[in-house]
């Protein structure tokens, strides 16, 4: 089994932790803009089903998404599993709808969405499966978010393959969005480094999903776990142009009253062991065109390739789905600081995915303190517990939350960890460590010293790959694609934007948060502040689609 061949994983992650340069390609620079990816891929000669035009200004409360337990109506009572015409254009657009177009002098990158995207490339493409409704026929279908549509990509009911490629009950599901990974987008311009950022762009785009979902009524379970061959030439993608990188099945109502869960088992397998090439070999080969300016270049990625192929599950029996959940040990006796009370302020989860913003090219935040109800807004719900295939009942991500605090009033500056288990934070040592912070950027258009809070989100690479094989990097990756959204999203909430980073000197910040000695590994950062124009701001204006 490929996924079993450990060195593959753990060479991969190393590189692309400690090495960047040795998986980025010379050659990398040198394509013309006539051959550079279009930034949105739209299907042709294929059946297309226009949504809703004019999506809703508002979403409603973006803290039902990690309160669904409070809201689960009348016990026992799961609503009929269909998705209206309106509200599937609505959860489509405000997950990876076209949000946003800017104009003006020195505009690098014109065109924005709700979630970030390193360089707006956006590799991520949103698929979905739906049953028969009113308005689109059962299928598989391809979402343009350049024109709020519907591509099919298979007309049919294809509800039991997919159960069966995720052995996992579906039954009660009213569809499921399938979020992949488009590596060309990313990869013409950082090679093989691509798959790091591409894993980690899936998860904020599976992230927002969740998000989104819950104001909708709707609650979403994430599978990392699946057989990807079929489910690729389901889709009709190319072999290694495109991956499927995570699968969110969704249920009207809370999960639990909708027949998935029965005592302590919260997730139903199926248990019938399948292969991959079996079912593959179930589904007629599929191919369809699509406007596009070069085609993906094998000899630029072929590290790229070999870890995505190594990270492919073969049979049904490689799923692991844990238990008991795993956390790290709340240390009472450690100096730990409680949150204060929930705010009773609210801001639409609409208005605040709107604002969100990865800052200008050049971040540099204004020096402003932010408050302590603010700040605890932010932080609180990034660790959050969420229906997932790697255990039964609902757990929390597998990574960590370090917080170097610079500019928050009521709270010392210096070094935390958020813990899931108390929701607490933990001191991990007191002091002004804005310019160890600075130093370990890797690139100078982000200046951290002026930001309010900085996050590392850090994991164990060796614990998750004992349990997951080399599916644990693009597990890890997709859950600090998921957190960091989290932040992101509840930062723009709170007036403040989130900068998305991975470049950081990887041995300066395990010094920094005390993760030397330890086999866990900073995978992601935030630089969290106030937004000030940049130099190109009285040049430039930015066009909400909807604002």
């Amino acid at each position: 089994m490929k996924n079993r061949n450990l060195h593959i994983g753990s060479d991969f992650l190393l590189k692309s932790l400690y090495d960047p340069g040795s998986l980025q390609h010379r050659k990398q620079e040198r394509h013309p803009k006539e051959q550079i990816p279009l930034p949105f891929k739209v299907y042709q000669k294929t059946e297309r089903y226009p949504l809703h035009q004019v999506p809703p200004l508002t979403l409603g409360d973006p803290h039902r998404a990690f309160h669904q337990e409070e809201e689960t109506g009348e016990a026992g009572v799961c609503p009929t599993p269909t998705i209206s015409y309106e509200s599937l254009s609505t959860l489509l657009y405000y997950t990876y709808g076209f949000s946003r177009h800017d104009e003006g002098v020195g505009v690098a990158w014109p065109f924005h969405r709700f979630v970030a995207s390193a360089r707006c490339l956006f590799p991520t493409e949103l698929y979905l499966w739906l049953p028969q409704t009113e308005h689109i026929p059962a299928g598989v279908y391809h979402y343009d978010n350049l024109h709020h549509s519907l591509a099919l990509i298979r007309k049919g009911e294809y509800r039991n393959l997919l159960a069966t490629a995720l052995d996992a009950n579906l039954d009660n599901s009213l569809g499921v969005l399938l979020i992949s990974a488009h590596f060309w987008k990313t990869a013409f311009k950082y090679s093989n480094f691509a798959y790091r950022l591409c894993t980690q762009e899936a998860g904020i785009v599976t992230s927002n999903a969740l998000l989104v979902a819950s104001p909708l009524g709707y609650t979403g379970r994430a599978h990392y776990q699946f057989l990807d061959q079929p489910l690729n030439r389901l889709l009709g993608f190319v072999p290694d142009e495109q991956s499927l990188m995570a699968v969110v099945s969704l249920y009207a109502g809370n999960i639990q009253d909708c027949g998935l869960d029965h005592g302590s088992e919260k997730l139903r397998r199926l248990g019938a062991k399948t292969t991959a090439q079996a079912l593959s070999e179930t589904i007629a080969p599929l191919t369809l065109d699509y406007v596009k300016t070069t085609t993906f270049d094998h000899q630029l990625c072929p590290i790229l390739t070999e870890m995505d192929q190594h990270t492919f599950l073969e049979d049904t029996t490689e799923m692991v789905t844990e238990t008991t959940l795993s956390s790290t040990t709340c240390l009472t006796t450690e100096e730990r600081i409680a949150p204060p009370v929930l705010s009773p302020k609210e801001r639409d989860l609409a208005e605040a995915l709107h604002f969100r913003s990865s800052g200008d090219m050049k971040f540099m935040p204004s020096r402003v303190p932010l408050g302590l109800a603010p700040f605890w807004e932010i932080i609180r719900y990034s660790l959050t517990a969420y229906n997932s295939d790697l255990q039964h009942v609902p757990a929390s991500p597998r990574l960590q939350l370090y917080i170097v605090v610079q500019h928050v009033e009521g709270i010392d500056v210096g070094i935390y960890r958020l813990c899931a288990d108390c929701g607490m934070l933990h001191v991990i040592e007191h002091g002004d460590f804005s310019r160890q912070v600075q130093a370990l950027q890797a690139v100078p258009n982000v200046v951290s010293a002026p930001a309010n809070l900085v996050c590392f989100l850090a994991g164990d690479y060796a614990v998750q790959s004992h349990l997951f094989g080399n599916r644990a990097y693009r597990i890890m990756n997709l859950e600090a694609g998921l957190i960091g959204h989290r932040l992101s999203a509840m930062s723009a909430a709170q007036g403040l934007t989130a900068r998305y980073s991975n470049s950081y000197l990887q041995p300066a910040s395990k010094f920094l948060l005390k993760l030397r000695d330890t086999s866990i590994e900073p995978l992601a950062e935030l630089v969290i502040g106030y937004e000030q124009p940049g130099i190109q701001a009285g040049n430039r204006h930015r066009f909400s689609l909807l604002r």
